[in-house]
């Protein structure tokens, strides 16, 4: 159906009547909310709404927009946008289409007072007035949003590193008022946020949160406290490019020096040398860089066994050229000796032994176990230390592994 020109221009009339009376009615509400916070003989923003013996109940909401993790001081910094809920009916207003009035000074009304536990610093985003805004609405529901970075302590359990998994809380508490004044809950629906982009960090990911409750009872009273605990996982991937990897390689070269002959010390020396100088320099360096604690971490027991293991390797390759050394020196002088021996005096000898060979006792079993013994450790004791030496480290991998992977 066509309307006509008379119906259509009516309609734009009719539309733009409403439009104009809509931002006359916005316009009128924003005087009369800014006339009621100037006036303080009208409303006086040090006292709280309704204020009787009933709390004010303000909902918190939090959006975190950026995480960042710093395990070395033990701190989060947090980029978030902050929100308070509550309602005083002083600031009501009835006027048609004006869904809600926005003060960009929050200051001129009442507001709750949180602050954050364990916060080091705070910083407000400024470019020319903060980050911030009060939103009233007709029924006298207040928002009040602001943004800010804040860096808090969080303490850490580090005896796993780097297998740990960390829980950072951020307590939001009221600084003067009692429970009794003002209770803070969290919003119904989704109180905390995260912008899916920006919550990863270099050496963590956010795997969860939880909110709960850690109201505070004081010389002066108990206070309003509501809590978020960031469960933080470490990547470990990271670290195992970085290090572990290489460390379990320089093992494998120290283990190249069983390959090479005894009687060669020096290439011995150096594939066994070589990795333990490096490995112990870059643990130092590395070590360095991290939290200073008072306990074992789990990288500092795989760093010293892998240490001790190339440490024996230096060991063996140094004795091991010692007994082949004293081995040929004995043979050497054996082989000398046996010829400067005339023969009347080797027929003699024989003769001697053959006399008194009949006389001699003769040899229990357990001398012969014991030759026996010695016999088996002299041919193969080499070979035993060798097979040990890589099979402990394994071992110790697999034990490692069992722990830690989980």
């Amino acid at each position: 159906m066509v309307l006509p020109h008379e119906a259509l221009l009516g309609l734009t009339v009719f539309l733009l009547a409403g439009h104009c009376v809509a931002n006359s009615n916005s316009s009128d509400a924003v005087s009369e909310i800014l006339a009621l916070l100037n006036n303080s003989s009208l409303y006086n923003r040090e006292i709280r709404p309704d204020d009787g013996a009933l709390p004010v109940d303000t909902k918190i909401q939090m959006y975190i927009r950026e995480l960042d993790v710093d395990d070395v001081n033990m701190q989060i910094l947090v980029d978030m946008t902050f929100r308070m809920l509550w309602n005083d009916p002083r600031l009501s207003y009835y006027y048609t289409g004006v869904p809600y009035v926005t003060i960009l000074n929050p200051k001129k009304a009442w507001l709750p007072d949180p602050f954050f536990k364990a916060s080091l610093s705070t910083k407000q985003h400024v470019t020319v007035y903060p980050e911030s805004y009060l939103r009233v609405s007709p029924k006298g529901d207040m928002i009040y949003s602001t943004r800010f970075s804040i860096k808090l302590y969080c303490p850490m359990d580090l005896s796993r590193f780097p297998h740990d998994r960390q829980t950072c809380p951020i307590k939001v508490a009221s600084y003067g008022y009692t429970k009794d004044k003002v209770n803070f809950i969290f919003d119904d629906h989704d109180p905390v946020r995260f912008n899916k982009g920006g919550t990863g960090t270099q050496r963590f990911s956010l795997v969860s949160h939880k909110t709960s409750t850690c109201d505070s009872s004081t010389a002066t009273g108990s206070y309003s406290c509501l809590q978020v605990d960031l469960l933080l996982d470490r990547i470990f991937s990271t670290y195992l490019l970085e290090w572990f990897i290489p460390t379990v390689f320089m093992v494998v070269v120290a283990w190249c020096s069983l390959l090479v002959p005894v009687h060669l010390l020096l290439p011995r020396l150096l594939l066994a040398l070589a990795p333990m100088l490096t490995l112990a320099l870059a643990s130092q360096s590395y070590s360095a860089q991290l939290a200073s604690v008072p306990y074992t971490r789990a990288i500092d027991t795989f760093m010293g066994v892998s240490l001790a293991v190339i440490f024996a390797m230096l060991i063996y390759v140094i004795v091991s050229f010692k007994i082949h050394s004293d081995k040929t020196a004995a043979e050497a002088s054996a082989g000398s000796s046996s010829s400067t021996v005339a023969p009347e005096d080797e027929e003699a000898k024989v003769s001697k032994t053959e006399e008194g060979g009949m006389g001699d006792p003769p040899k229990d079993a357990d001398s012969g176990g014991d030759s026996k013994f010695k016999s088996f450790l002299k041919r193969k004791g080499d070979f035993i230390i060798r097979v040990s030496l890589v099979a402990v480290y394994i071992f110790f991998l697999f034990v490692y592994l069992a722990a830690f992977s989980s």
